[in-house]
């Protein structure tokens, strides 16, 4: 385990350079955070579907489960997007399928989702199906796991997922927002550029995993 002691350390040299061993010991804190956020979210999921599934907001204090939902959205700023699917995966994956909470927690609520949504939509999924997509989720990565998914279900798979759409207005005041003005200056005639294009479509590829901008 890193030591308090051994972040200071850490926070004390960064400016200067860190040594191989420092370098090291702040990857090994990352990941042990990494770890501690993955075995949260399941333990989190199998609370929320305990309170959910027995009516425990009631003996909480709250009227509805729609206020005990708010309640946790307010205090952790958290959607509620990912409350409910937290429920669903807990549902579907350690309570139907008998995955072990350990292996879902591996894998992420993004990944656990895309395998509950699949599972949705074939209602004669069999558990070694389920189990293959849990494998398949341990290593690749949510893109590809997503794009491997659509074309299993025979549907055309597009090289990129449209974001937005927005005026180039927009986009360059964003741009010198973020950048700064003097940063903004050392792009040359980018500027002018993207405003004669008028419009411009933002996406994503969803298999490389960049984005990108579109004359449209």
């Amino acid at each position: 385990m890193t030591s308090k002691q051994d972040l200071s350390s850490i926070l004390d040299n960064v400016e200067v350079g860190l040594t191989p061993e420092q370098t090291a010991l702040l990857y090994d804190r990352v990941m042990q955070l990494v770890v501690t956020i993955k075995s949260s979210f399941i333990e989190l999921s199998k609370w929320i579907w305990i309170i959910k599934t027995h009516h425990l907001w009631l003996e909480m204090g709250f009227a509805t489960q729609e206020e005990f939902i708010n309640d946790l959205v307010e205090e952790s700023q958290i959607s509620r997007t990912d409350f409910f699917e937290m429920n669903r995966v807990y549902e579907e994956l350690v309570i139907k399928y008998a995955i072990p909470e350990e292996d879902v927690g591996d894998i992420g609520l993004r990944k656990a989702g895309l395998i509950t949504k699949q599972i949705a939509r074939d209602d004669n999924i069999s558990g070694a199906q389920v189990d293959e997509l849990m494998e398949r989720a341990r290593y690749l990565t949510y893109n590809h796991l997503e794009l491997e998914m659509r074309e299993a279900r025979g549907e055309t798979t597009p090289a990129q997922k449209i974001i937005g759409i927005m005026s180039t207005e927009i986009l360059v005041k964003f741009l010198k927002e973020i950048m700064g003005a003097k940063e903004v200056k050392n792009w040359g005639g980018m500027i002018e550029t993207l405003l004669q294009l008028k419009r411009v479509r933002i996406f994503r590829d969803l298999e490389v995993g960049f984005l990108g901008i579109e004359k449209i």
